[in-house]
């Protein structure tokens, strides 16, 4: 692991000054405070689980840490791993070629499955029992995706206001990297306060 991580506490921290009243979506819940892990605690969890999260990821959970986040915030991966390891290191089971966009819509598509899915780690709670998932194996490892209802697509970008008008900002790439999917909802949730 590099010793640079892609994100920084601080623009996190400077979130919780700035919505104070929480207007974001989740920030009730994770009032914008991470939980760092340790990377030896990350090491052995991904021993536990048989495969090596993505840098970005790991650089994440022990900078920022886990809790603040998109959503109801992420998810602690010690708890989101107690499916059985065969399903995180096992290959993701789609490909690109699933999720093309037709040209005639903006809606993305969605392959139906079940969870625990195949080559992914759940790392946040969306609501209503919708799971933001992290491809761990395969081809896509280091992508984000959304689980709901039982269909799966590439992630979208993460909310920050759902109660009162928020700001378009350009779609993520089809699937984002766990790096551009933070991101996307940072640059959202700084787009919806500033409006």
């Amino acid at each position: 692991l590099s010793p640079l991580s892609p994100f920084a506490a601080r623009p996190v921290l400077s979130l919780r000054s700035a919505d104070l009243k929480k207007d974001v979506f989740g920030a009730d819940g994770h009032e914008y405070i991470g939980i760092p892990l340790s990377l030896e605690s990350l090491r052995l969890l991904q021993i536990r689980i048989g495969v090596e999260m993505s840098d970005a990821y790991i650089h994440h959970l022990a900078t920022v840490g886990y809790g603040v986040g998109p959503y109801y915030g992420l998810s602690n991966p010690e708890d989101e791993v107690s499916h059985p390891e065969n399903f995180a290191a096992s290959p993701f089971q789609f490909s690109a070629a699933d999720f093309q966009l037709p040209i005639d819509t903006e809606e993305l598509p969605s392959v139906r499955c079940r969870f625990p899915v195949h080559g992914c780690i759940a790392i946040g709670e969306q609501g209503c029992g919708h799971q933001s998932l992290l491809v761990v194996c395969g081809p896509h490892k280091g992508t984000v995706w959304d689980l709901i209802e039982g269909e799966i697509s590439p992630a979208v970008r993460p909310p920050g206001f759902v109660l009162r008008p928020r700001v378009s900002l350009p779609p993520l790439p089809i699937p984002p990297t766990f790096t551009e999917w933070y991101a996307g909802w940072l640059e959202q949730v700084v787009a919806d306060l500033n409006q």
